[in-house]
């Protein structure tokens, strides 16, 4: 009976240095230890060694795939934040015409600029998602027959290209700008009267 308990238990598998280190990076990745940047890109480089090309291209076309779905979310989130802004201006607009205390358009602007940095750091966290996206599909490509991401953005820094991350960043810098520009208009029309 021992004899069958015995074959029956699981023997601890004996890992090669190689298999040693394969584990180890992908620990490493698991819980975001590297040192550097790079440490990360060579370890994901290496991990498509071997992995056949039909697998690679579907790991590819899926990540290409939740790099859209990141566009896409960075979209929405710039509607919701345009339109809420926007009507906040406008709120700010009709109590300017009413001539109401300071404290409510204080409030108002307040509100409006915590918004916008909100905005702000959202923005700056979908520029290095794609980013990091977009390096790792020009690895993935580095492995494929074609890499036409990578050759769209050779072509682009070629051409002075201003990215629209670089232009989108701008409008909530815009909307806090308007908000102070109200608050001190408010105030000197106060102190005017």
């Amino acid at each position: 009976m021992a004899e069958k308990i015995a074959k029956e238990e699981p023997q601890a598998e004996v890992l090669s240095e190689k298999d040693k280190q394969i584990t180890l990076d992908k620990d490493k990745i698991k819980y975001n230890k590297f040192a550097t940047e790079s440490e990360a890109e060579v370890s994901f480089y290496k991990s498509l060694e071997g992995v056949e090309p039909d697998k690679l291209f579907n790991y590819y076309k899926m990540y290409i795939a939740s790099g859209e779905e990141n566009t896409k979310q960075r979209i929405e989130s710039n509607k919701f934040f345009i339109t809420v802004n926007a009507a906040l201006i406008s709120v700010f607009v009709l109590m300017k015409k009413e001539n109401l205390d300071l404290l409510p358009l204080i409030c108002i602007a307040f509100v409006g600029i915590a918004l916008a940095v909100v905005w702000l750091f959202k923005l700056k966290s979908y520029y290095n998602m794609n980013s990091i996206k977009y390096h790792l599909i020009n690895l993935m490509e580095s492995k494929l027959s074609v890499m036409p991401y990578f050759y769209e953005w050779r072509a682009l820094k070629t051409r002075k290209h201003l990215s629209i991350s670089k232009i989108e960043i701008w409008i909530p810098i815009l909307f806090i700008v308007a908000y102070l520009l109200i608050c001190v208009i408010k105030v000197y029309s106060i102190y005017q009267n």
